[in-house]
């Protein structure tokens, strides 16, 4: 199962690729270390070295991998104990230089070309035959060859689809004809409810993760498994939590109390504010009775109904998936004709996430 970094490429253009997209041309291209990763492991190497060696000798005890991952087990163990260079003693082996090489590039935030130029360098200083990797990708594919997969995706500028599957090859947009490489300098705004053109590798993943799972490997018990996994919960603010449901702004807004949801507007700070907790109360506590100490009157209503699951769906079930900033429709971001919109809406969009079998 691939772990997929998906970000907007809007700053390349044909031909201007750096030198990681060089290896990966948008395809899964090993495991990419984070700089807090290379700089932690550097740090306590003699301890990673121990667990990676005890793991290669677990892993290696599996039948499960494939020729290409075992030959991958193989060169790893063999790189623990290659000398930097013909006669080098000590520490310095090809794994060891190429993860301290790496904790330098982190350290100083070194770019790749400049990365590469004092790899070049090195290479040329030190004795013929020496270990020295050409490239930034070549040096992480040396300490970490069996890392999840990343997946360079290319999304476009509007937010109407990803470069992926069928349109893996497409070099414009097929819903408003943007080019794929276009450059953005803008910064460009947030997705908003369009996140779900951002979600749907993770949950076409999550589709397969949940019903038939993947296998895996249990190093402590030295046997495979089969892994599930599902979303249980999304962590966001309010305006966060409304773009991945769907759920429209206004006065009625909290995502748990809904139609039920009681705000006050304060002109000076331009801000909606949530009132009436007192309903969330036994009807026997003082504080329902107080007036002077709360905001002037008794809190006689009852507490927000629960709404259920069914309810929400009956809600946005013919709802349809509004993608794209340029999209002209009442239930688009870009609408900004209020008085159009029916106040008594309460979502804007079906979210992706209901395609979950949970």
């Amino acid at each position: 199962m691939a772990v997929l970094c998906i970000s907007p490429c809007w700053s390349l253009l044909p031909g201007q690729k750096d030198e990681e997209e060089v290896h990966s041309d948008n395809q899964a291209v090993g495991n990419d270390l984070s700089d807090d990763d290379l700089i932690q492991i550097g740090d306590n190497y003699v301890h990673v070295a121990d667990q990676l060696e005890e793991m290669v000798r677990d892993a290696m005890g599996y039948n499960g991998h494939t020729i290409l991952e075992f030959e991958k087990l193989k060169k790893l163990a063999t790189d623990m104990k290659t000398p930097l260079y013909p006669g080098c003693k000590g520490k310095y082996t090809k794994l060891f230089a190429s993860l301290k090489l790496l904790q330098l590039k982190a350290t100083h935030h070194m770019t790749d070309w400049g990365f590469k130029a004092l790899l070049d360098l090195l290479r040329d200083m030190l004795l013929e035959g020496n270990e020295i990797p050409m490239t930034t990708y070549e040096a992480k594919q040396n300490i970490c060859p069996l890392g999840l997969e990343v997946e360079k995706i290319h999304a476009c500028k509007n937010d109407c689809i990803l470069f992926r599957g069928y349109h893996a090859n497409d070099t414009e947009c097929p819903k408003c004809q943007t080019a794929r490489y276009k450059r953005r300098n803008d910064g460009g705004d947030e997705p908003g409810i369009d996140i779900d053109v951002y979600l749907r590798p993770l949950v076409d993943d999550l589709k397969i993760l949940w019903p038939e799972g993947v296998q895996v490997y249990d190093a402590y018990k030295r046997a495979p498994f089969t892994l599930r996994g599902l979303l249980f919960t999304t962590i966001t603010d309010i305006p966060g939590g409304h773009s991945v449901s769907g759920q429209c702004k206004g006065e009625k807004d909290y995502p748990l109390c809904l139609d039920d949801t009681e705000t006050l507007w304060l002109n000076n700070s331009k801000k909606q504010m949530y009132v009436c907790h007192r309903r969330f109360l036994p009807d026997s506590h003082a504080y329902r009775q107080m007036k002077r100490q709360f905001d002037g009157m008794r809190e006689l209503a009852k507490a927000p109904r629960h709404f259920s699951v069914a309810y929400v769906y009956s809600q946005v079930n013919d709802l349809p998936n509004a993608h794209g900033q340029k999209s002209t429709t009442t239930l688009g971001k870009r609408k900004r004709d209020k008085e159009a919109v029916d106040p008594k809406i309460r979502w804007k969009k079906k979210s992706i996430l209901w395609e979950l079998p949970y």
